[in-house]
């Protein structure tokens, strides 16, 4: 709905990925976006977007399967608290 897009470049080699943004809107103050790995079991938070221009590097791909975008609180959130408003998946 925000006519944002996004690409991810990883490497099972590596256990790593870049996430680049473009076109999300920024959010409000108290507000964030949050970084995820997917998979079996819990979701793994690999960090915070500082910029939503920016890119933004993830580890430990481990078995991730999937990687995802919430919106969280400021500081981030334990656990995902609500549906990715972005989410593609990772190649084995």
């Amino acid at each position: 709905a925000s006519g944002g897009s996004g690409t991810v470049v990883s490497s099972r080699a590596q256990g790593k990925a870049v996430v680049l943004m473009a076109g999300l809107p920024e959010l409000p103050e108290g507000r964030t976006y949050q970084v995820w790995l997917m998979g079996p079991g819990t979701p793994r938070s690999t960090g915070l977007m500082r910029s939503v221009g920016g890119p933004v590097l993830t580890q430990g791909l481990d078995d991730a399967t999937q990687l995802g975008i919430t919106v969280e609180p400021a500081g981030g959130s334990a656990g995902p608290t609500g549906a990715p408003i972005f989410a593609v998946g990772i190649p084995a």
